[in-house]
């Protein structure tokens, strides 16, 4: 694997600049989506469940999420336990579970960033791997880091990328980053370790596409005329 010169420098640095490495690599992150007008990416996910009787067990899902960072988001979401279409449009956002047919619309902040935080705050919902895309993932995650750990320049499909812990109270955050030019989260594992069992939910970030041409009714919720509309109480 290829190593570039910023990262053979991580390797060979001091604990303390590893630990300012790790958080500057997570904001080149985060300041690059920010740059972008727009962005479409697959995310193939595990996650574990714990049984009552301790046994771990694994499911799988995959993701499709597009974004428009003025004001659009997307969500596409299956597993083997749940299906769900989200649409946020700027001014509202919608929530469709698919195998249900019932689906939840309210009034939502005009910034997409508040948007989110809104829907999570307010009515409990955290998109999925929305909290890792935008803003400080870590301290989102982590419920007071403690740790921040730059680990090496690791494989990742094929692609090298920096892989990052952050440690907290409550959850471990790892995150692969992709090294160079273009640093694209390309993994991520969150292990809860406050839950019985530590369980934890992975997923792979693939087909990335940056600034493509996205219409607005990618945005506009397309809802089947017999779903139900429920009424949702806030948190």
């Amino acid at each position: 694997m290829k190593r570039t010169l910023t990262a053979i420098v991580l390797l060979l640095a001091a604990p303390a600049a590893a630990e300012d490495a790790a958080e500057r690599i997570l904001a080149l992150m985060a300041n690059h989506l920010d740059s972008l007008d727009s962005y479409t990416v697959h995310v193939e996910r595990n996650f574990d469940d714990v049984m009552v009787d301790g046994a771990k067990v694994q499911f799988a899902g995959a993701v499709d999420i597009a974004v428009r960072n003025s004001d659009g988001i997307h969500i596409l979401y299956g597993d083997d336990l749940s299906a769900k279409e989200f649409w946020y449009d700027g001014r509202t956002f919608t929530l469709l579970d698919l195998r249900r047919n019932v689906y939840m619309r309210e009034d939502a902040k005009s910034s997409m960033s508040e948007a989110v935080t809104q829907l999570q705050e307010e009515y409990g919902v955290l998109l999925p791997l929305m909290t890792l895309l935008r803003g400080n993932p870590a301290e989102d995650y982590g419920s007071g880091v403690a740790v921040r750990r730059y680990v090496g320049l690791h494989d990742v499909e094929g692609i090298p990328c920096h892989h990052l812990l952050f440690r907290g109270e409550r959850v471990d955050l790892q995150l692969w980053i992709q090294d160079g030019d273009t640093p694209l989260l390309r993994k991520s594992i969150v292990t809860y370790k406050h839950l019985a069992g530590a369980p934890q939910a992975s997923g792979v970030l693939t087909e990335w596409t940056l600034n493509p041409e996205l219409k607005d009714s990618v945005f506009e919720a397309d809802l089947p005329e017999d779903a139900i509309r429920a009424d949702v109480l806030k948190k």
